[in-house]
């Protein structure tokens, strides 16, 4: 699944004419890889990820590293936990605590296996997306080209990062 199709980036820009899809779609593709490396975190729908944990004494809460989480499943010393006896889920947060207990002490002693990331794709994460390619669409003809001299020779400049409004939006889905 992709944060966003071609089709709403075009209406987003108001282009009808298919002349630049391929282009369009490369800076899509671009910019979502951007951003899932800005968020560090689950976007699209992910299943079945598996994390270990090693425990300090005395310790009762866990965070998985990505969320929101959903269909999770706990194991302390490869037994499977009852959730609200056991433990409970903040599921937007992905902080899973320990009930009356703490965990188990130990290396890689507790297990937690979750779903993570969103069924649909927020609305602002597909603005912050869209934000993103139409900078760059903007600037196509100019993307990492700084100038060219009278004699031939072509300066190169960094390559854009994402804008400001755009990390600004996207900074309250940030992973750990």
């Amino acid at each position: 699944m992709a944060l966003i199709t071609l089709d709403e980036v075009k209406e987003f820009l108001r282009i009808t004419d298919p002349q630049d899809d391929v282009l369009l779609q490369s800076l899509i593709d671009g910019t979502e890889a951007q951003v899932k490396k800005y968020v560090n975190n689950a976007i699209e729908k992910e299943t079945s990820i598996t994390e270990y944990f090693n425990i300090d004494r005395k310790q009762r809460r866990i965070y998985t590293k990505y969320f929101p989480i959903s269909n999770v499943k706990v194991y302390e010393n490869n037994t499977l936990l009852t959730e609200n006896t056991d433990y409970v889920v903040d599921y937007n947060s992905g902080l899973i605590t320990r009930i009356h207990a703490y965990f188990a002490y130990g290396y890689q002693i507790v297990k937690v296996v979750y779903d993570a990331g969103y069924d649909t794709i927020p609305d602002d994460i597909k603005l912050a997306v869209k934000i993103q390619v139409a900078f760059y669409y903007q600037r196509k003809d100019q993307i990492g080209i700084a100038g060219q001299s009278l004699e031939g020779s072509i300066n190169i400049t960094e390559k854009y990062g994402l804008l400001d409004t755009v990390k600004e939006m996207l900074d309250k889905y940030k992973g750990f």
